[in-house]
């Protein structure tokens, strides 16, 4: 984990862009309190659960997989590899639920009284740079596949926009101790679309481009921080 002056210094950054596309999409919801609606599953292509797999490597569990969890969102949205664990699975899951870009992964089960389910990760092609083996949702979350870049940023922005209202608790259950998210709910409320607003093609390329940001200046303060502790281990 990268806790130091470049991670504080960046992670400043990335939570200013973050807020920044929070006010955006607000606004855009405000505005289009009247107007067309749509449901979240008509932009969806399909959904696929998540893998835990096991530990070491054993037949049919032989294929080497890194596997992202709800705690590892943060970090590996902000560029960073986070502390996502390897584990192996078999060639069935390892073949078929494999992360790609656009996805948009969502924590189904967890949260607590005070924290609902619904975290959520959208996955880039840069994020899965990082890792040298292919990348998955653990079996706690559930992967989102959408019909392409535009719908995946629509996704993305609604269950942020859900899950800091609070609705996501509303959606919830479970008797074990661990709540579970009632996606399927979810993804058939009625909501405002967007996309008619008229500031809707400025808020993708700002999506875009903040997002991309975001996942540069992560990169950048990784990189600082091998150099400093390469240069640490060299001279003291």
């Amino acid at each position: 984990m990268y806790d130091n002056a470049f991670t504080s210094f960046f992670g400043r950054i990335n939570d200013n862009l973050v807020q920044q596309l929070s006010v955006g999409f607000e606004k855009l919801y405000s505005d289009l309190r009247h107007t067309k609606t749509f449901c979240l599953n008509e932009i969806l292509d399909s959904t696929l659960t998540g893998e835990w797999g096991k530990e070491k490597a054993s037949n049919p569990f032989n294929h080497k997989s890194v596997i992202i969890r709800g705690t590892d969102f943060d970090e590996i949205s902000n560029g960073c590899v986070g502390s996502a664990p390897t584990r192996y699975l078999k060639a069935s899951s390892f073949d078929k639920k494999f992360l790609k870009s656009n996805d948009v992964l969502v924590e189904i089960s967890g949260g607590s009284p005070t924290q609902s389910t619904g975290r959520s990760i959208l996955i880039t092609n840069k994020m899965l740079e990082h890792f040298d083996v292919r990348v998955f949702g653990t079996n706690f979350t559930r992967t989102f596949r959408l019909n392409g870049p535009e719908e995946a940023i629509i996704f993305k922005s609604y269950i942020d926009f859900l899950y800091r209202k609070n609705v996501f608790f509303n959606y919830e259950n479970g008797t074990t101790g661990i709540k579970n998210l009632d996606y399927k709910a979810v993804l058939k409320m009625v909501l405002p679309d967007v996309r008619q607003a008229p500031t809707f093609k400025q808020y993708l390329m700002l999506y875009t481009k903040y997002y991309s940001l975001g996942q540069q200046l992560g990169s950048e303060s990784m990189r600082l921080n091998d150099a400093k502790e390469n240069l640490l281990n060299r001279y003291f």
